[in-house]
Protein backbone atom coordinates (compact mmCIF):
# COMPACT_ATOMS: atom_id res chain seq x y z
CA UNK A 1 0.00 0.00 0.00
CA UNK A 2 1.40 3.40 -0.97
CA UNK A 3 -0.79 6.02 0.67
CA UNK A 4 1.46 8.89 -0.28
CA UNK A 5 4.55 9.09 -2.48
CA UNK A 6 7.02 11.94 -2.65
CA UNK A 7 8.34 13.15 -5.99
CA UNK A 8 11.08 15.75 -5.55
CA UNK A 9 13.26 17.70 -7.91
CA UNK A 10 16.83 18.51 -6.98
CA UNK A 11 19.58 16.10 -5.95
CA UNK A 12 19.81 17.43 -2.41
CA UNK A 13 16.10 17.04 -1.72
CA UNK A 14 16.05 13.57 -3.24
CA UNK A 15 19.06 12.51 -1.19
CA UNK A 16 17.43 13.83 1.97
CA UNK A 17 14.38 11.61 1.52
CA UNK A 18 16.34 8.56 0.38
CA UNK A 19 18.66 8.66 3.34
CA UNK A 20 21.83 9.68 1.48
CA UNK A 21 24.49 12.23 2.41
CA UNK A 22 24.44 14.62 5.34
CA UNK A 23 20.88 15.91 4.89
CA UNK A 24 19.12 12.84 6.39
CA UNK A 25 21.04 13.41 9.64
CA UNK A 26 19.62 16.91 9.79
CA UNK A 27 16.14 15.61 9.03
CA UNK A 28 16.42 13.05 11.83
CA UNK A 29 17.53 15.66 14.34
CA UNK A 30 14.69 17.95 13.28
CA UNK A 31 12.23 15.09 13.72
CA UNK A 32 13.62 14.31 17.19
CA UNK A 33 13.43 17.98 18.19
CA UNK A 34 9.86 18.24 16.86
CA UNK A 35 8.76 15.14 18.76
CA UNK A 36 10.43 16.36 21.95
CA UNK A 37 8.74 19.74 21.62
CA UNK A 38 5.36 18.03 21.01
CA UNK A 39 5.69 15.81 24.09
CA UNK A 40 6.87 18.65 26.35
CA UNK A 41 3.37 19.82 27.45
CA UNK A 42 2.49 16.33 28.67
CA UNK A 43 5.81 15.88 30.47
CA UNK A 44 5.88 19.36 32.07
CA UNK A 45 2.21 20.03 32.88
CA UNK A 46 0.77 18.35 36.00
CA UNK A 47 -2.84 18.60 34.79
CA UNK A 48 -3.23 18.67 30.97
CA UNK A 49 -6.00 20.89 29.58
CA UNK A 50 -8.44 18.07 28.83
CA UNK A 51 -12.16 18.25 29.53
CA UNK A 52 -12.45 14.83 31.17
CA UNK A 53 -8.98 14.60 32.73
CA UNK A 54 -9.99 15.22 36.35
CA UNK A 55 -12.63 12.50 36.06
CA UNK A 56 -9.92 10.16 34.75
CA UNK A 57 -7.73 10.89 37.78
CA UNK A 58 -10.62 10.27 40.16
CA UNK A 59 -11.52 6.98 38.46
CA UNK A 60 -7.91 5.75 38.58
CA UNK A 61 -7.78 6.59 42.29
CA UNK A 62 -10.95 4.57 42.94
CA UNK A 63 -9.77 1.60 40.85
CA UNK A 64 -6.30 1.56 42.40
CA UNK A 65 -7.77 1.32 45.91
CA UNK A 66 -10.53 -1.19 45.07
CA UNK A 67 -10.29 -4.37 47.14
CA UNK A 68 -7.96 -2.80 49.70
CA UNK A 69 -8.66 -1.43 53.20
CA UNK A 70 -8.48 2.07 51.68
CA UNK A 71 -11.26 1.35 49.14
CA UNK A 72 -13.74 4.15 48.61
CA UNK A 73 -16.97 3.14 50.44
CA UNK A 74 -19.22 5.00 47.98
CA UNK A 75 -18.16 3.10 44.84
CA UNK A 76 -18.27 -0.54 43.79
CA UNK A 77 -16.05 -1.90 41.01
CA UNK A 78 -17.84 -4.33 38.70
CA UNK A 79 -15.87 -5.59 35.69
CA UNK A 80 -17.45 -6.37 32.32
CA UNK A 81 -16.06 -6.79 28.81
CA UNK A 82 -16.48 -3.16 27.78
CA UNK A 83 -14.54 -2.09 24.65
CA UNK A 84 -13.20 1.04 26.37
CA UNK A 85 -10.85 -0.22 29.08
CA UNK A 86 -7.27 0.59 28.07
CA UNK A 87 -6.64 3.09 30.85
CA UNK A 88 -8.68 1.15 33.42
CA UNK A 89 -6.51 -1.95 32.92
CA UNK A 90 -3.10 -0.21 32.91
CA UNK A 91 -3.11 3.01 34.94
CA UNK A 92 -4.45 1.65 38.30
CA UNK A 93 -1.38 -0.60 38.66
CA UNK A 94 0.89 2.42 38.21
CA UNK A 95 -1.32 4.50 40.52
CA UNK A 96 -0.73 2.05 43.39
CA UNK A 97 2.98 2.91 43.33
CA UNK A 98 3.06 6.44 41.92
CA UNK A 99 -0.35 7.92 42.70
CA UNK A 100 -3.22 8.61 40.28
CA UNK A 101 -1.93 11.95 38.96
CA UNK A 102 1.46 10.56 37.91
CA UNK A 103 -0.14 7.38 36.56
CA UNK A 104 -2.48 9.36 34.31
CA UNK A 105 0.37 11.48 32.95
CA UNK A 106 2.48 8.40 32.22
CA UNK A 107 -0.44 6.72 30.47
CA UNK A 108 -1.04 9.83 28.37
CA UNK A 109 2.66 10.00 27.45
CA UNK A 110 2.62 6.31 26.47
CA UNK A 111 -0.44 6.93 24.29
CA UNK A 112 1.18 9.88 22.53
CA UNK A 113 4.41 7.95 21.97
CA UNK A 114 2.35 5.09 20.50
CA UNK A 115 0.68 7.52 18.06
CA UNK A 116 3.97 9.07 16.93
CA UNK A 117 5.92 5.82 16.69
CA UNK A 118 2.97 4.01 15.08
CA UNK A 119 2.70 6.67 12.38
CA UNK A 120 6.42 6.41 11.68
CA UNK A 121 6.31 2.60 11.61
CA UNK A 122 3.42 2.67 9.16
CA UNK A 123 5.21 5.09 6.83
CA UNK A 124 8.38 3.00 7.06
CA UNK A 125 6.52 -0.14 6.01
CA UNK A 126 4.59 1.62 3.24
CA UNK A 127 7.33 3.77 1.71
CA UNK A 128 10.54 2.23 3.00
CA UNK A 129 11.59 5.45 4.73
CA UNK A 130 10.40 8.00 7.28
CA UNK A 131 9.70 11.47 5.90
CA UNK A 132 6.32 13.03 6.69
CA UNK A 133 5.01 10.92 9.58
CA UNK A 134 6.77 12.80 12.44
CA UNK A 135 5.24 16.07 11.23
CA UNK A 136 1.81 14.51 10.67
CA UNK A 137 1.83 12.78 14.06
CA UNK A 138 2.84 15.92 15.96
CA UNK A 139 0.31 18.01 14.01
CA UNK A 140 -2.62 15.93 15.28
CA UNK A 141 -1.26 15.06 18.72
CA UNK A 142 -3.23 17.83 20.50
CA UNK A 143 -6.32 17.76 18.33
CA UNK A 144 -9.99 17.50 19.25
CA UNK A 145 -9.88 14.01 20.87
CA UNK A 146 -7.11 15.25 23.19
CA UNK A 147 -9.03 18.34 24.31
CA UNK A 148 -12.10 16.20 25.02
CA UNK A 149 -9.99 13.81 27.12
CA UNK A 150 -10.51 10.62 25.12
CA UNK A 151 -7.58 8.84 26.77
CA UNK A 152 -8.55 5.30 25.81
CA UNK A 153 -9.10 6.34 22.20
CA UNK A 154 -5.65 7.95 22.03
CA UNK A 155 -4.02 4.77 23.33
CA UNK A 156 -6.12 2.66 20.96
CA UNK A 157 -5.30 4.87 17.96
CA UNK A 158 -1.57 4.43 18.57
CA UNK A 159 -2.03 0.68 18.89
CA UNK A 160 -4.12 0.67 15.69
CA UNK A 161 -1.33 2.41 13.75
CA UNK A 162 1.13 -0.20 14.98
CA UNK A 163 -1.33 -2.96 14.09
CA UNK A 164 -1.67 -1.65 10.52
CA UNK A 165 2.11 -1.38 10.17
CA UNK A 166 2.68 -4.92 11.41
CA UNK A 167 -0.11 -6.42 9.26
CA UNK A 168 1.25 -4.76 6.12
CA UNK A 169 4.78 -5.89 7.01
CA UNK A 170 3.68 -9.55 7.27
CA UNK A 171 1.33 -9.42 4.28
CA UNK A 172 3.24 -12.18 2.46
CA UNK A 173 3.49 -14.51 5.45
CA UNK A 174 1.35 -17.68 5.74
CA UNK A 175 -2.33 -17.19 6.55
CA UNK A 176 -2.15 -18.87 9.97
CA UNK A 177 0.69 -16.55 11.01
CA UNK A 178 -1.28 -13.46 9.90
CA UNK A 179 -4.40 -14.76 11.65
CA UNK A 180 -2.59 -15.12 14.99
CA UNK A 181 -1.07 -11.63 14.77
CA UNK A 182 -4.35 -10.09 13.58
CA UNK A 183 -6.32 -11.78 16.37
CA UNK A 184 -3.86 -10.44 18.97
CA UNK A 185 -4.24 -6.86 17.70
CA UNK A 186 -8.02 -7.26 17.49
CA UNK A 187 -8.18 -8.35 21.13
CA UNK A 188 -5.93 -5.47 22.24
CA UNK A 189 -7.86 -2.84 20.26
CA UNK A 190 -11.28 -4.22 21.16
CA UNK A 191 -10.49 -3.86 24.86
CA UNK A 192 -8.71 -0.51 24.40
CA UNK A 193 -11.40 1.41 22.50
CA UNK A 194 -14.11 0.38 20.07
CA UNK A 195 -13.53 3.29 17.63
CA UNK A 196 -9.81 2.49 17.39
CA UNK A 197 -10.78 -1.11 16.73
CA UNK A 198 -13.11 0.10 13.96
CA UNK A 199 -10.42 2.32 12.39
CA UNK A 200 -8.02 -0.63 12.30
CA UNK A 201 -10.59 -2.96 10.75
CA UNK A 202 -11.85 -0.40 8.23
CA UNK A 203 -8.31 0.45 7.08
CA UNK A 204 -7.47 -3.21 6.47
CA UNK A 205 -10.80 -3.75 4.74
CA UNK A 206 -10.35 -0.77 2.40
CA UNK A 207 -6.81 -1.92 1.66
CA UNK A 208 -8.07 -5.36 0.61
CA UNK A 209 -10.83 -3.82 -1.53
CA UNK A 210 -8.32 -1.54 -3.24
CA UNK A 211 -6.03 -4.50 -3.93
CA UNK A 212 -8.89 -6.41 -5.56
CA UNK A 213 -9.53 -3.50 -7.90
CA UNK A 214 -5.90 -2.80 -8.74
CA UNK A 215 -4.54 -6.35 -8.92
CA UNK A 216 -7.64 -8.09 -10.28
CA UNK A 217 -6.94 -10.86 -7.76
CA UNK A 218 -8.88 -14.10 -7.55
CA UNK A 219 -12.17 -13.44 -5.77
CA UNK A 220 -12.04 -16.68 -3.84
CA UNK A 221 -8.60 -15.72 -2.56
CA UNK A 222 -9.92 -12.26 -1.67
CA UNK A 223 -12.90 -13.77 0.15
CA UNK A 224 -10.52 -15.89 2.20
CA UNK A 225 -8.55 -12.81 3.23
CA UNK A 226 -11.76 -10.99 4.23
CA UNK A 227 -12.88 -13.95 6.31
CA UNK A 228 -9.49 -13.96 8.02
CA UNK A 229 -10.01 -10.30 8.93
CA UNK A 230 -13.62 -10.75 10.07
CA UNK A 231 -13.30 -13.93 12.15
CA UNK A 232 -11.58 -12.47 15.26
CA UNK A 233 -13.94 -9.46 15.27
CA UNK A 234 -16.99 -11.72 15.10
CA UNK A 235 -15.72 -13.83 18.02
CA UNK A 236 -15.10 -10.73 20.13
CA UNK A 237 -18.56 -9.31 19.44
CA UNK A 238 -20.17 -12.60 20.47
CA UNK A 239 -18.12 -12.59 23.68
CA UNK A 240 -19.19 -8.99 24.34
CA UNK A 241 -22.90 -9.79 24.28
CA UNK A 242 -22.52 -13.12 26.11
CA UNK A 243 -20.70 -11.48 29.04
CA UNK A 244 -23.18 -8.63 29.39
CA UNK A 245 -20.90 -5.90 28.13
CA UNK A 246 -21.98 -3.07 25.88
CA UNK A 247 -20.65 -0.35 23.60
CA UNK A 248 -21.16 3.18 24.94
CA UNK A 249 -24.30 4.58 26.48
CA UNK A 250 -27.88 4.00 25.36
CA UNK A 251 -28.55 5.52 21.95
CA UNK A 252 -26.61 8.00 19.84
CA UNK A 253 -26.92 11.73 19.25
CA UNK A 254 -26.50 12.55 15.55
CA UNK A 255 -25.71 16.26 15.15
CA UNK A 256 -25.59 16.12 11.38
CA UNK A 257 -25.42 19.88 10.86
CA UNK A 258 -22.03 19.99 12.61
CA UNK A 259 -20.45 17.29 10.41
CA UNK A 260 -19.14 19.70 7.74
CA UNK A 261 -17.62 21.89 10.47
CA UNK A 262 -15.96 18.96 12.25
CA UNK A 263 -13.31 18.70 9.52
CA UNK A 264 -12.17 22.26 10.24
CA UNK A 265 -12.52 21.83 14.00
CA UNK A 266 -10.32 18.76 14.38
CA UNK A 267 -6.91 20.44 14.73
CA UNK A 268 -7.75 22.53 17.78
CA UNK A 269 -10.46 21.72 20.29
CA UNK A 270 -10.12 25.02 22.15
CA UNK A 271 -10.68 27.59 19.40
CA UNK A 272 -12.65 26.89 16.25
CA UNK A 273 -11.19 29.83 14.31
CA UNK A 274 -7.58 28.86 15.04
CA UNK A 275 -8.38 25.31 14.01
CA UNK A 276 -10.15 26.40 10.82
CA UNK A 277 -7.26 28.65 9.78
CA UNK A 278 -4.71 25.88 10.43
CA UNK A 279 -6.74 23.29 8.52
CA UNK A 280 -7.25 25.68 5.61
CA UNK A 281 -3.50 26.30 5.44
CA UNK A 282 -2.86 22.55 5.64
CA UNK A 283 -5.30 21.76 2.81
CA UNK A 284 -4.02 24.62 0.66
CA UNK A 285 -0.44 23.50 1.22
CA UNK A 286 -1.30 19.93 0.28
CA UNK A 287 -3.00 21.07 -2.93
CA UNK A 288 0.00 23.25 -3.81
CA UNK A 289 2.44 20.38 -3.23
CA UNK A 290 0.29 18.06 -5.32
CA UNK A 291 0.09 20.52 -8.22
CA UNK A 292 3.84 21.16 -8.00
CA UNK A 293 4.59 17.45 -8.23
CA UNK A 294 6.10 17.19 -4.76
CA UNK A 295 3.29 15.08 -3.31
CA UNK A 296 1.30 12.38 -5.03
CA UNK A 297 -1.45 10.29 -3.45
CA UNK A 298 -1.64 6.78 -4.85
CA UNK A 299 -4.80 5.09 -6.09
CA UNK A 300 -4.96 2.97 -2.94
CA UNK A 301 -4.63 6.11 -0.81
CA UNK A 302 -7.46 7.81 -2.68
CA UNK A 303 -9.64 4.71 -2.29
CA UNK A 304 -9.01 4.59 1.46
CA UNK A 305 -9.57 8.33 1.84
CA UNK A 306 -12.95 8.15 0.12
CA UNK A 307 -13.88 5.09 2.18
CA UNK A 308 -13.14 6.79 5.47
CA UNK A 309 -14.93 9.94 4.29
CA UNK A 310 -18.09 7.95 3.59
CA UNK A 311 -17.71 6.07 6.87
Amino acid sequence: MHVAKIKLTGLDQLAALRGEGAEPRTMRWLAIALIGFALAPTLLTPIPAMVDYLNQIARMDILSRAGTPDANPFFETVWRLYPNLAMDLIAPFMAKALGPIAACRIFLAISQILILSGAMALERVVKGRIALSPLAGCLFLYSLPFSFGFMNFEFGLGAALWGLAVMLAIDKRPAIYRLIVHAAFCALLFVAHFYAFGIYGAALGYYELARIRSLRSDYRFALGRFLLLAAPAAVLLVMLFMTGGRVGEEGNIWTLRTKPLAFFHILNGYNFYVSAVCMTILVAGGVYLAKSGFLRVSRVGVFMGIGFGVL
